[in-house]
């Protein structure tokens, strides 16, 4: 079989998109099946990080499909979320497979023009052309097999492989904080105006990550025990998974994707989850690790490690392929 996955047009579309695409398209290649992007031009790479899978323009892959050289027997379109209300005039014949990156994208994306009426949203994912859907998360597996009415036969749960250096080390100062300034930027103000008020807080220092390379990102996160979550919403919440690979406690929003994320590091008591806009639940969170760094340091950095070792198994990118694999079965 052939398999062609549809990059999403929209530049504002967040970059974790484009790469878990790009991904998906090389374990479905590593499997033995044929697979390429369909994207504005043929030759553009993401400098963001490193791919090599095959891609097609789109205008090449139209004229593919108008003059006949596609089969409905062979290829199948792989569409992200946001193509709901177009797939079918896209796909025409050729069988589909929805790649729901993130469950709150169904419905259209927040903040623009692209919303969609729930009732057609559902329908269309309920079409018979729509062989299976993929998503990255029990969060949105569970809204999909039964708030949607899917059934589990029509969804798979993939995960996602983390990658770079994740390794876990001890950092020389226990009292650093991580901060991702890029989503929710009003909810960080307010809560570094609320932390600036607390006695305790004149020991740390924050640290707010933006624009960096990846490979320095997660530099920084292994220098730091502690990270401030304000993603929301989230298909899955790579930051947070990147983070407590590097050995960071986590506290703030799972963005929802991320509830398993916070339910790993929770056995670990290394995350407390915070409902979204509870501001002062970032306070009392980081409060409360820092008294744990203050009585037991040497316990909490082990319970760093544990937890560290636990999302690096658990989203590798073996587990990852094996999950593709099944999924295509």
């Amino acid at each position: 079989m052939r398999f062609w996955l549809i990059l999403h047009p929209d530049i504002n579309r967040p970059i974790g998109g484009v790469k878990q695409m790009h991904r998906l398209s090389e374990c479905i290649a590593r499997s033995g099946r044929d697979s390429c992007l369909i994207q504005d031009t043929e030759k553009f790479h993401p400098s963001w990080f490193s791919s090599s899978v095959s891609t097609i323009s789109q205008s090449s892959w139209i004229n593919l499909r108008n003059t006949g050289q596609l089969q409905p027997q062979i290829d199948v379109l792989v569409a992200p979320e946001t193509y709901a209300s177009v797939v079918f005039s896209y796909a025409r014949d050729l069988p589909i497979v929805f790649f729901n990156q993130n469950g709150s994208y169904t419905f259209g994306l927040p903040g623009s023009n692209q919303l969609y009426k729930p009732d057609s949203v559902i329908t269309a994912y309920k079409d018979p052309r729509i062989k299976q859907i993929l998503c990255v998360s029990r969060h949105d597996f569970e809204m999909l097999v039964n708030g949607f009415g899917l059934g589990p036969d029509r969804v798979s749960c993939i995960r996602n492989g983390l990658e770079g250096d994740l390794s876990f080390s001890i950092p020389s100062n226990p009292f650093r904080v991580a901060v991702m300034p890029r989503k929710n930027s009003r909810d960080l103000s307010i809560v570094k105006s609320l932390l600036s008020q607390q006695p305790w807080m004149s020991n740390w220092q924050i640290v707010e990550i933006s624009s960096k390379p990846h490979s320095e990102v997660l530099s920084i996160l292994r220098d730091c025990t502690l990270f401030l979550s304000f993603g929301h919403p989230e298909g899955f919440g790579l930051p947070v998974a990147e983070a407590m690979a590097c050995g960071c406690a986590v506290v703030g929003y799972s963005g929802l994707g991320g509830r398993e994320l916070f339910h790993v590091a929770s056995q670990f008591n290394t995350a407390l989850e915070v409902a979204y806009g509870d501001w002062y639940g970032f306070v009392r969170g980081l409060s409360l690790f820092n008294q744990q760094i203050v009585d037991d340091l040497p316990g909490f950095v082990q319970r760093l490690s544990r937890t560290s070792m636990a999302i690096r198994q658990l989203y590798s990118h073996e587990k990852m392929y094996s999950s593709v694999l099944n999924a295509l079965a």
